[in-house]
């Protein structure tokens, strides 16, 4: 029986001597090295249970799931390990026990489960003081919370882990903490402390070899300098991800690399790659059965085909991709999914089914990174920092205090040589060396207060920039506030007016006529409507400014697009006696996308009429590039086409202008028969014309009393 455990502890030791040393392994030396722990296990298995027996069981165990994407496997010798472990008193072994289990669960993205293993491998690595395994079993804890969105409560565990690695050089799980908390400041959009993680983790990785753990932080920076929109940096590092996981045969870090490598690719414009490797992704995820991967996966795939316009199956995708989110609790994918349903429901103009994905989707995305989650992640890297400065600080008194104690004794000492020599040439020799030292003394006091003040300075700068930040998110708070309270404005009184004109025409069925009947319907139509393009228009804002507008480069008929909006208006128009007088030149084309282009004309068109006095005239000119300006001049502009909506309104003052094309703007100039306006028609315009390589700029001299605006828009020909 000795003889076994020695044989098995000499594998045991190999196999920790390549863990510790980090020996680069390639597929084969894997398989390898998994036959020689099965060779031991058949030696050990009728032996009597001891500790050598659990940690060859937690060892089989791991490698089951690294090395032979065999999870049935691996759980049999995890939880095989923790009855033996628990049976014979092995606190140790029952901790590695709980943490395999936690572990996975968690690539099986059952991440409450795998919550609760960890935190029972927790307490057993506290009780032992094992506090490299209580590092590791923080980082798994964070990990969990991370992959369902609470990136706040995983910062927290990350910080946690990160001084019990550093006090006993834990490289390995250091490298881990940096990396899971560079991820938490990308999602918070902080790229330069991201980097700085990110790259801290692979410094480490590379200088204990660590070819297992080196892709991660490859990932991360890749996923960085995506959000840059650094695209052939980001490649790079995804690119060198998937070779060292292809070599290492990782199959769930292939996927994750293949589905990082779609999503660049469809950011790049290089939609057929981005498709063939995002179905690569889900196939190997569908065959190792990464539920957390496949639901990302399925949501890429369905934000291809909406970029294709193929509705239907980004429909299916993306309901799809929402249904696995749910089952396995990821918010954040939740949140992806739902707005990319409300994405296409509205392209397909379904706003009633749009507006529900999208506010669901709007709550998620506030609950998992909101203002708290934001400051907690602050706090705690600044509070790390301060800590860290304290301690340099009581180490730099300590050193203070031994060069005094030096100083003295060599003052005592100089003072009784000088009572013994009584030459004075030998007095004098003593002085001057004495005083040497005194200079030197009081120069290294100096460069002692200057480092003092130096910390001082960065304590004060880490504070000023915390300061700036909750000024940031107050800011933040407000125009979100703002933006609640005008809604609810705009939608309030309409809602009145439907309930009351409702009221009257159920109470008062019997006596009221036909035509107060009709009167009335017309009235709530007009009133719903209101209300309809104001919720079109907040999603429309939302879209744009979250990124999930995905505009068509397209060849467009502008000339017909023009001429069928204005037959559209003719009768809002003739209402108030205004007359359209249009010069559209024929067979004008631009490079744009066709709904784009309608909104942008509607909207001025509507304001135009909206603005217009009664009995008005409303110019319309659409030329080759032909510019008619305000003041009667022109100028040419040969690579757009050009759009002149000139009105005889009031115009627009100078105080005006700045915020023209904000949102829910509220100038001077008010609509000539109290139509309804939300303020957001002209901030659409400015963004989608943007958005499509054009310009837009308003006209007008109102302050000097020359009535009307004339908008002029300049869209790419094609």
């Amino acid at each position: 029986m000795k003889q076994l455990q020695l044989f098995i502890m000499r594998g045991l030791g190999f196999g920790l001597l390549c863990f510790m040393l980090q020996i680069p392994q390639s597929a084969q030396a894997q398989q390898l090295l998994l036959d020689s722990l099965k060779r031991l296990w058949t030696l050990a298995e009728s032996q009597p249970n001891d500790s050598a027996k659990v940690m060859l069981m937690n060892d089989l165990s791991e490698k089951y799931r690294l090395y032979a994407n065999n999870l049935p496997k691996s759980q049999e010798y995890a939880l095989l390990a923790l009855k033996t472990a628990r049976s014979i008193g092995f606190a140790r072994g029952t901790g590695d026990a709980l943490h395999r289990l936690s572990l996975l669960y968690f690539v099986q993205a059952r991440y409450d489960t795998s919550r609760r293993y960890s935190a029972s491998a927790l307490v057993v690595r506290t009780n032992i003081h094992d506090t490299v395994g209580m590092g590791r079993s923080l980082n798994a804890l964070g990990l969990t919370y991370q992959y369902q969105g609470s990136y706040g409560k995983a910062s927290e565990y990350y910080f946690r882990a990160l001084p019990l690695q550093e006090a006993v050089n834990d490289k390995v799980g250091l490298a881990v903490s940096c990396d899971n908390i560079g991820t938490c400041y990308r999602f918070q959009a902080n790229y330069d402390r991201a980097i700085e993680f990110h790259e801290r983790a692979l410094a480490i990785n590379k200088e204990i070899n660590n070819a297992t753990h080196i892709p991660y932080p490859l990932m991360g920076l890749g996923a960085v300098y995506e959000a840059l929109q650094r695209y052939d940096k980001a490649l790079e590092y995804y690119t060198e991800a998937l070779r060292l996981r292809t070599a290492l045969n990782h199959k769930q870090g292939v996927a994750i690399s293949l589905n990082a490598l779609g999503k660049l690719y469809n950011q790049m414009g290089r939609q057929a790659e981005a498709l063939q490797t995002q179905m690569q992704a889900f196939a190997l995820q569908d065959s190792i059965q990464d539920r957390s991967g496949m639901a990302t996966s399925l949501t890429e795939i369905g934000r291809l085909f909406a970029t294709q316009h193929r509705n239907k199956e980004a429909l299916l995708y993306s309901r799809r991709a929402l249904a696995l989110a749910e089952e396995i609790g990821s918010k954040t994918i939740m949140s992806e999914a739902m707005a990319l349903c409300a994405e296409i429901l509205r392209s397909e103009k379904r706003y009633e089914e749009a507006l529900t994905y999208f506010i669901r989707s709007s709550a998620l995305r506030d609950s998992i990174f909101s203002q708290k989650t934001a400051q907690q992640l602050a706090d705690m890297a600044t509070q790390r920092e301060i800590d860290q400065k304290e301690r340099d600080l009581v180490l730099l008194s300590k050193e203070n205090e031994i060069k005094t104690s030096w100083r003295n004794g060599l003052i005592t000492a100089l003072v009784l040589l000088s009572a013994l020599l009584v030459v004075g040439t030998m007095r004098y020799y003593d002085n001057k060396r004495a005083n040497a030292e005194i200079i030197r003394q009081q120069a290294i006091l100096s460069e002692q207060a200057r480092e003092i003040e130096l910390i001082n300075t960065e304590l004060q700068e880490s504070n000023n920039e915390l300061e700036n930040k909750n000024e940031a998110l107050v800011q933040l708070n407000d125009e979100k506030n703002e933006f609640l309270g005008i809604a609810a404005h705009d939608l309030k009184s309409p809602l009145s007016s439907i309930r009351l004109l409702a009221g009257v025409l159920h109470d008062e069925y019997p006596q009221v006529k036909q035509e107060q009947t009709r009167d009335s319907s017309l009235l709530i139509r007009q009133l719903a409507e209101q209300m309809f393009g104001l919720i079109k228009n907040l999603l429309d804002v939302n879209a744009i400014e979250q990124g999930m507008m995905e505009l068509a480069s397209e060849t467009v008929d502008i000339g017909s697009t023009t001429r069928l909006i204005l037959e559209q208006y003719q009768s809002a128009a003739a209402a108030k006696g205004i007359t359209f007088a249009s010069t559209l030149e024929p067979s004008l084309f631009v490079r744009a996308d066709t709904l784009a282009v309608e909104q942008v004309v509607e909207n001025l068109v509507s304001n135009a009429v909206k603005f217009s006095p009664l009995s008005g005239t409303v110019n319309i000119a659409l030329t080759g590039g032909q510019i008619i300006h305000h003041d009667g001049t022109e100028s040419v502009q040969n690579e757009y086409i050009c759009i002149c909506i000139r009105d005889e309104g009031a115009g627009i003052l100078d105080t005006d202008k700045p915020k023209l094309f904000g949102k829910f703007a509220r100038l001077t100039a008010r609509p000539t028969s109290n139509e309804h306006s939300t303020g957001l028609g002209l901030s659409i315009v400015k963004k989608m014309v943007e958005a499509m390589q054009g310009k837009v700029w308003c006209e007008s001299e109102a302050s000097q009393g020359i009535a009307g605006a004339t908008f002029i828009v300049l869209l790419p020909k094609a």
